[in-house]
């Protein structure tokens, strides 16, 4: 089937010898045309059969053709519209036909070889038309295309950025951590000369007689200074990567109270629970000790060396397990202060690695780290509470019944 076949022209005119004359001389140039009376029956017919052209006569019964062609050409501005009349014949005529939307405007009777010419040169522009749509259509979606594939880079570029800044924080946290081990491991010997060096000198001042109050200060001091070496061993060896054991927490605390007051500078009240078995908890006396004291210390710096600080010593059953708890029997070991208080920002990091408060001079955050690694270490958390009223850091560690 040919162009010329394919197009279809509604033609309307309510005068019966000028709707079958023009008519027949389009088909007989091989285009499909049907035919409407009135202005209502074209614009039906404009709706269902979406014909390429329209050659509407101006007068009708019903409705002007001036207010079809400009309904027309809202509602389906790709149609033609090449107008016609046989009364409306002047210059002014066509130009209000014109600018009422139509494309072409001729006058009757028309001639047949110019009808057709006329209706060629307006499927020729239509055609145009229709190719730039086209061509517009398919820029549209290319750059819709083109602008979701832009969107999905962005999106990945934005996660590698964001994975490359969490391997280049973790990549500096570990060079941070084998910094501090470097330097651990030169303190370690440096300290280990001038303790021993004291520890000989104490005992030696023990072996001689003396003062009986002055003797027991010095075993007091001598107590101290070994719990001192044990911390600093522990501190600069981290955890053991012997077993946990069991340990009586209530007498370890008793026995760090002296030297807990004397290395915080602040007055350490314990408090045990009260009646039946001892709280055995599974653990490393020596980081046991660490983990406390720096908590002690923490708590020390948000009241300052005139308050109190308070070790609860509690038996927990949990019944149910969390991402950081299991369920079982638990000894816990809470320091709590009276001071200002951590916001809720600051609870949810801390323990993180490098993360603190001070300043730059004063700590590199990793205290809270070590005592949440070696928590985690022996199958328990570090955990915290904190308001207004003050901080409470609980300190969770697996029950033992050894």
């Amino acid at each position: 089937m040919n162009e010329t076949a394919q197009t279809r022209i509604l033609n309307v005119d309510d005068a019966e010898v000028a709707l079958y004359t023009k008519t027949r001389i389009l088909r007989h140039a091989g285009y499909s045309v049907t035919e409407a009376l009135t202005g209502r029956e074209a614009l039906r017919r404009v709706e269902n059969d979406q014909p390429s052209l329209v050659l509407l006569d101006v007068r009708l019964p019903d409705i002007s053709g001036t207010e079809v062609c400009r309904i027309i050409k809202e509602r389906w501005p790709s149609t033609m519209v090449l107008q016609t009349s046989a009364t409306y014949v002047t210059a002014a005529d066509r130009t209000r036909g014109l600018d009422g939307g139509a494309d072409s405007y001729l006058t009757q009777p028309i001639d047949p070889a110019e009808l057709v010419a006329e209706v060629r040169a307006l499927m020729r522009l239509h055609a145009a038309e229709e190719y730039v749509r086209g061509l517009n259509d398919d820029l549209e979606r290319r750059i819709a295309e083109r602008t979701s594939e832009l969107r999905v880079k962005n999106v990945r570029l934005v996660e590698q950025m964001a994975q490359r800044e969490r391997i280049e924080t973790a990549l500096f946290a570990t060079q941070r951590l084998e910094a501090v081990q470097q330097v651990g491991a030169v303190l370690r010997n440096d300290l280990r000369t001038p303790l021993s060096l004291a520890s000989v000198l104490i005992e030696s001042a023990l072996a001689q007689p003396g003062d009986p109050a002055a003797n027991a200060a010095l075993k007091d001091a001598l107590a101290a200074l070994a719990g001192v070496a044990r911390l600093a061993v522990r501190y600069l060896e981290g955890i053991p990567d012997t077993p946990a054991q069991a340990i009586d927490v209530a007498a370890r605390l008793g026995e760090m109270q002296a030297w807990l007051e004397a290395a915080s500078g602040v007055k350490v009240h314990i408090a045990a629970e009260a009646g039946g078995r001892r709280p055995m908890a599974q653990a490393h006396a020596e980081a046991l000790e660490s983990a406390i004291l720096n908590l002690v210390l923490n708590a020390r710096d948000a009241i300052g060396s005139d308050g109190i600080v308070t070790i609860d010593l509690r038996h927990r059953q949990r019944t149910e397990s969390t991402d950081a708890l299991t369920a079982g029997a638990y000894v816990v070991v809470t320091i709590a202060d009276r001071g200002t208080g951590m916001s809720a920002s600051v609870a949810a990091h801390a323990g993180e690695p490098f993360f603190s408060t001070r300043g730059k001079t004063e700590g590199v955050g990793l205290g809270l780290n070590q005592v949440r690694q070696f928590a985690q270490s022996v199958g328990g958390e570090l955990l915290f509470k904190s308001d207004r009223q003050g901080t409470a850091a609980e300190l969770w560690l697996r029950a033992s019944e050894g």
